[in-house]
């Protein structure tokens, strides 16, 4: 049976340029049970050291200026890489530019809740931040503006133990869930958000795009043969780190098996024959 190659970089994504940060590649072979040999890129990151971790960022006003402190950061900030609740929302409304937001809920007692999901909305007749959807999916749930101090024991209302959002909360989001969110919530976020423009919503957006077509063709029978390549790329694609405006997203490559096969969907067909 002939040969047919099904690696990450045809699959679209092939690092941009060399160095300690970029995305570097071995080539190692699966043999499938119908004989049919794939070469499996497997994509490994080689960091320069551990990622700064992200802290308190209280900021002291300096003796003898008029620089205002910086607002505490009481809640837990957490960068993660993929979201399953935000990936499902995102599929529904692929290359949509409003940021999602998924809250997790717990009533008193512990008891965990269904995750709630909202996407932002603009409205330039508001406040800028007003209609994120950070402050919109915590309106849902119903957290008070003003959080209890109290350890989760003594809590007789619920709250949100854990909020995502694909983008970084900005300044005034921040704000926000510093006063509406317990100190033991954590907040995660893929994406760097450090002004109305300048985030990565697109990047995130069009890597959501990718994964939902790759976790198409496994989920799919006359897939089968392809799915160990698949699985790989779709583990590749949910482990991009995005948080950090230094290290840009891998650029998707347009030229593969000969310029016919443009996506995901479109490479799996062209191995197939």
């Amino acid at each position: 049976m002939t040969s047919r190659a099904l690696c990450v970089s045809a699959l679209g994504w092939t690092p941009t340029r060399p160095g300690p940060s970029c995305a570097t590649c071995t080539v190692d072979t699966v043999t499938t049970s119908d004989t049919a040999s794939y070469s499996i890129r497997t994509l490994r990151i080689h960091g320069d050291g551990p990622r700064q971790s992200v802290g308190d960022r209280t900021t002291p006003a300096a003796s003898g200026t008029t620089r205002p402190p910086v607002s505490v950061q009481r809640y837990v900030p957490k960068p993660v890489s993929y979201n399953k609740e935000a990936q499902q929302q995102r599929t529904s409304v692929l290359y949509a530019k409003s940021n999602i937001a998924v809250a997790y809920p717990v009533e008193p007692g512990g008891q965990e809740h269904k995750p709630v999901v909202r996407s932002s909305e603009h409205d330039e007749s508001v406040r800028y931040g007003e209609k994120h959807a950070e402050r919109l999916v915590a309106a849902d749930v119903g957290v008070p503006k003003t959080k209890t101090g109290l350890p989760p024991a003594a809590r007789t209302k619920g709250w949100i133990s854990r909020l995502y959002t694909e983008l970084k909360p900005c300044d005034e989001c921040e704000k926000f869930l510093n006063n509406a969110l317990e100190d033991d919530a954590i907040v995660e976020y893929t994406g760097y958000h450090n002004g109305p423009n300048d985030h990565n919503l697109a990047d995130i957006a069009t890597r959501a795009v990718h994964i939902a077509e790759v976790d198409f063709l496994i989920s799919r029978d006359e897939f089968a043969d392809l799915r160990p390549g698949l699985e790989e790329l779709s583990t590749f694609l949910k482990s991009l780190r995005l948080d950090d405006r230094a290290v840009p997203m891998p650029k998707l490559t347009r030229d593969v098996y000969g310029k016919r096969a443009k996506s995901p969907i479109q490479v799996a067909a062209v191995a197939r024959k």
